[in-house]
């Protein structure tokens, strides 16, 4: 690492810990800051507690270049001090302004991804735009409306992007702008009646108070800065709540002036007022813009110098966000989709009862998709409901929204099933999966209703999504035949995802490859464990893996059976720990237990056991697919340890190869989503995405399966539509080979961007 790398490091380094993991009292008094900002004991407390590879003497040494430099204005001749100032060494190095607006520097994206996925682009943008009106009379944007997640100066990607146009094919509806945010400022204009709300959030009656404490505490604070800088008061009463304790018994007189100043802005606009900070609120991005011009106000006084006081109170509104923030959005560096599912759970509970708000989720992403992301079209994903008169209510309302927006993109929705843990006291009337399959069972009614009817003409295709580990793709087959009968003949199906092993998600992708009959022109979302990189995966598990007794033998038959359709052979070290698994664990033929496997997805109503039981030939099969159905939990939930030789690894990887080949032979389309698998899959860089593998940037190499680019949850995963190719442009123009050498040269990268773009018109699902 070179010096000036190294440097850029340490400031990552301390505008994450400042901004985001420091340790301070949310609740505590505010005194007037100190010139530096930034207590020494806490910011090495803090670092410590995040970054404990590093020394006591590189924290110092990061401490140090604050105070020696980023303390400072970067102007020569200007002596103030604040802690704000280094995210100006930052977004100078990252940012520029073209066309009256920000854009990130397309070689410094890795960086700018770094910190603003926690501390959120928003700051990092206003301290810019602010800084560079301050100093440099730079022209910026006036209605901060500006895209959520910032293009790049890569002007060749987008002029691929507009020529082509982007089409996002695996996106969730709900999950599809900056969620928190929508809370964020709902919170900011409704404080009151919320205990419930952060009861909910954080299940500790104790702590959920004490950040409700906070969070008044910051719609104070925002009060009082907004009639600062928009009405020229320095409001006596609000600084006197600020700066003493028990603002919690002051709630209701905030809500007071927070109504004063929403009825004052009613009053000008004549339309519902999302946020009291907005100078109009009938602008489709009205919800983010008041949040921006309070910010870059803010900071532009602040950087005007001497203002220690309104520090202190920003840097503590800031913090009480960040606070916030964690709870409501996947920041943290854990991976797995049990991860992922605690923050989507979560990530409306603000916004419940609040119907002006939580309808901007089924409106925005279209607008920001076609205004900002250079999106024409895009199908996006809603859960069903088990009655039609509630679906048809969704549909329409969805529907309407959007018909008020002006130029949106074409749009079609994907009704998923939600795949949902087996209960098992309701198995004691029922069989595995039972309630699932009773839920999936009247929701697809209602979706074939739906879809007979003249007037819908949205519905495109149905999905599953949620844990893998919850249920298998068998559990969804009825409902898919049902549907595909009644006309809806595009299917998509999210799998390979998550799984216990490489081996457990190659099966689920053959299952549901097999059970939901996906042919031509189908797609599979994420699979994964198509591609993923087998030695790194088990060298990173020690090479032991932990799964459920069941789990294990099925794949076990699995693997020795598909390998033999592959024509793979398996080592012989591998086929006797498969002997010692299985024969240990089955009283049923290797043959009928996988003919067995592969009636799974029959419906256990209509399979008869009892129908010429005794002149059956087929009696082991039936026998083990019932033991399947009706079996006890408790030995099949019993976890195994399972020892990993090198063998294995390489029947694995000839595995992979071979069921690419036959889902490129199938033309299967394959959904990858970088961010989305970055987080959940346990990838450690985007060059190590697996599309790389399904679609080689070469084409006289490797596999070329038809994929596409997609962002999922990109307000969960903090993305959108370009930003995924610039990251992936940016990984493949950066990625070299054993000898250091780069591995592409910069035609191939971008003639290969350009085809998975170009697929993504070819592979959207069509009426």
């Amino acid at each position: 690492m070179n010096q000036a790398t190294a440097k850029m490091d340490y400031l990552l380094k301390f505008i994450e810990t400042v901004f985001f993991h420091y340790d301070c009292d949310l609740n505590g008094k505010i005194e007037r800051a100190e010139s530096l900002g930034v207590s020494k004991t806490d910011f090495i407390a803090s670092l410590r507690k995040i970054h404990p590879e590093l020394s006591d003497d590189t924290i110092r040494l990061i401490f140090k270049k604050y105070t020696d430099e980023w303390c400072h204005c970067p102007e020569k001749g200007i002596q103030d001090k604040n802690v704000f100032y280094a995210f100006i060494y930052l977004t100078q190095e990252t940012l520029v302004i073209n066309d009256n607006n920000p854009h990130v520097k397309f070689e410094h994206l890795f960086r700018w991804k770094e910190v603003t996925e926690l501390t959120g682009e928003t700051l990092a943008v206003c301290t810019f735009l602010a800084y560079e009106a301050q100093y440099h009379a730079a022209s910026v944007n006036p209605e901060f409306d500006w895209a959520n997640i910032l293009p790049t100066d890569n002007y060749r990607l987008y002029h691929i992007f507009r020529e082509h146009g982007l089409s996002d094919l695996h996106q969730h509806l709900k999950a599809s702008t900056s969620v928190f945010t929508i809370s964020w400022v709902c919170l900011m204009n409704v404080i009151i009646h919320r205990n419930g709300q952060f009861e909910r959030l954080l299940k500790d009656k104790r702590k959920a108070a004490e950040l409700y404490i906070a969070v008044t505490l910051a719609a104070c604070i925002r009060l009082y800065l907004y009639r600062l800088w928009f009405s020229g008061e320095d409001d006596e009463e609000l600084r006197s709540y600020i700066e003493k304790n028990g603002i919690e018994q002051k709630r209701l007189n905030i809500q007071f002036e927070i109504d004063a100043e929403r009825l004052a802005c009613k009053s000008r606009q004549r339309c519902f007022i999302y946020d009291y900070a907005t100078k109009r609120n009938f602008r489709p991005m009205a919800i983010f813009m008041g949040e921006r011009r309070l910010l870059y106000e803010t900071l532009k006084q602040i950087y005007a110098g001497d203002k220690r006081h309104i520090t202190s109170i920003f840097f503590r509104y800031i913090h009480i966000k960040s606070r916030l923030r964690k709870e409501l959005v996947q920041l943290n560096r854990n991976v797995g989709f049990s991860n992922f599912s605690e923050f989507e759970q979560k990530k409306e509970i603000f916004l419940d009862g609040k119907d002006k708000y939580a309808s901007l989720l089924l409106t925005l992403p279209l607008y920001e998709a076609k205004h900002y992301y250079c999106q024409g079209y895009l199908e996006t994903r809603i859960a069903p409901q088990r009655s039609y008169a509630l679906l048809r209510k969704k549909y329409n309302r969805i529907v309407r929204l959007n018909a008020k927006q002006e130029d949106v993109p074409d749009y079609q929705l994907i009704y998923h099933f939600i795949k949902q843990k087996d209960d098992w006291a309701a198995r004691k009337n029922g069989y595995r999966n039972y309630a699932v399959r009773q839920k999936t069972r009247k929701e697809a009614n209602a979706l074939e209703k739906l879809c007979r009817k003249k007037d819908v003409d949205k519905f495109i295709g149905i999905d599953a999504a949620n844990s893998e580990f919850y249920c298998r793709p068998e559990v969804f087959a009825e409902a898919y035949e049902k549907l595909s009968l009644a006309g809806i003949s595009h299917r998509t199906f999210h799998v390979g995802e998550d799984f216990y092993d490489i081996t457990d998600g190659l099966r689920a992708i053959d299952e549901a490859i097999t059970f939901l009959k996906l042919t031509r022109g189908d797609r599979l979302g994420h699979a994964i464990a198509l591609g993923i990189d087998p030695q790194r995966y088990y060298a990173e598990r020690n090479y032991h893996i932990a799964v459920p007794h069941q789990v294990l033998v099925d794949n076990m038959v699995w693997l020795r059976m598909k390998a033999a359709e592959l024509n793979v052979a398996i080592p012989p070290n591998v086929k006797s720990q498969m002997l010692n698994v299985v024969n240990n664990n089955i009283n049923f033929d290797w043959l009928d237990y996988y003919r067995a496997m592969k009636i799974r997805n029959e419906s256990p109503e209509t399979y008869d056991l009892d129908k010429n039981l005794d002149k059956d030939l087929n009696k082991s099969r039936r026998l083990s697919y019932f033991s399947y159905l009706f079996g006890e939990n408790e030995a099949n939930d019993k976890i195994d340890s399972f020892k990993i030789c090198l063998e294995y690894v390489g029947l694995i990887e000839k595995m992979q190869d071979r069921m690419m080949d036959e889902i490129e032979k199938r033309q299967l389309v394959i959904e990858c989503c970088p961010s989305s698998n970055y987080r959940i899959g346990r990838l450690r860089r985007f060059e190590d995405h697996p599309i790389i593998r399904f679609c080689n940037v070469r084409k006289e190499y490797g596999h070329h399966l038809p994929v596409t680019v997609n962002t999922d949850d990109l307000g969960i995963f903090y993305t959108s539509l370009p930003r995924e190719f610039e990251l992936l442009t940016l990984a493949l123009l950066k990625k070299k080979d054993e000898h250091s050498n780069l591995m592409y040269n910069t035609q191939e990268v971008y003639d290969w961007i350009e085809r998975i773009v170009k697929n993504a018109q070819i592979y959207r699902f069509k009426k």
